[in-house]
């Protein structure tokens, strides 16, 4: 039994699971802050970070084993990363909306699988700066010393070439982690203490409780 921070309220049908939450300051490739070193990780490294206090949203991490403890459970079927959940879980904003978003199938993307290099990867819905694809097959970066994550500066030059205007950061704009580079138009990294979250979560039917259905 461990302690974890559950939306039930976001995006019904769906409940999610939070796994990782960290600030851009945290986040970032040439970060110096105590710990900084725990969110360059692959969600297949053991990193875990204040794993007892996931109120702690600028910088929280599970540990390897209740990842996996929550990956492998018969309810969960999908993984999405946020910005700026916390406004939300604070009732500092009273709106979710999918600006600046990503939710995929653990079919079509598995986080606790070593991959290499960048694999096109369907994704059920992604959402950059406001400019959003469905069902659409983008680059996923999977190096084992960075946090997962995509380049928007360069998803135009890979799978389905989908392109998201006005990207901006040196040497690219990195969106939902590793942060070598980052656009201020991308909500994730706005401020220093703006954040990205990680999920897991499933379906939930409240007469069958939970389910795999895939919703779309």
């Amino acid at each position: 039994v461990f302690t974890v921070y559950c939306d039930f309220n976001s995006e019904p049908p769906f409940v999610w699971t939070l796994i990782e939450s960290f600030s851009r300051e945290m986040g970032k490739w040439s970060s110096t802050l105590p710990g900084h070193q725990n969110f360059q990780r692959a969600f297949t490294i053991n990193a875990p970070f204040n794993e007892c206090r996931p109120d702690q949203w600028k910088a929280f991490r599970l540990s390897l084993n209740k990842m996996r403890s929550i990956y492998f459970a018969r309810s969960t079927s999908h993984w999405r990363a946020t910005c700026n959940f916390d406004l939300y879980a604070k009732e500092l904003k009273y709106v979710f909306n999918h600006t600046d978003y990503i939710r995929t199938n653990l079919c079509n993307l598995r986080l606790h699988k070593v991959h290499t290099g960048r694999p096109c990867t369907w994704i059920d819905y992604v959402n950059i700066r406001g400019y959003s694809c469905r069902k659409c097959l983008i680059p996923m970066w999977f190096p084992t010393n960075q946090h997962v994550c995509t380049i928007s500066s360069l998803t135009q030059n890979l799978c389905q070439k989908i392109k998201f205007p006005n990207y901006a950061g040196m040497p690219h704009e990195y969106n939902f982690g590793t942060y070598n580079g980052y656009n201020r138009d991308f909500s994730c990294t706005t401020y220093p203490q703006s954040t990205t979250n990680w999920w897991y979560g499933g379906v939930y039917d409240p007469k069958l409780r939970f389910t795999n259905i895939k919703h779309l």
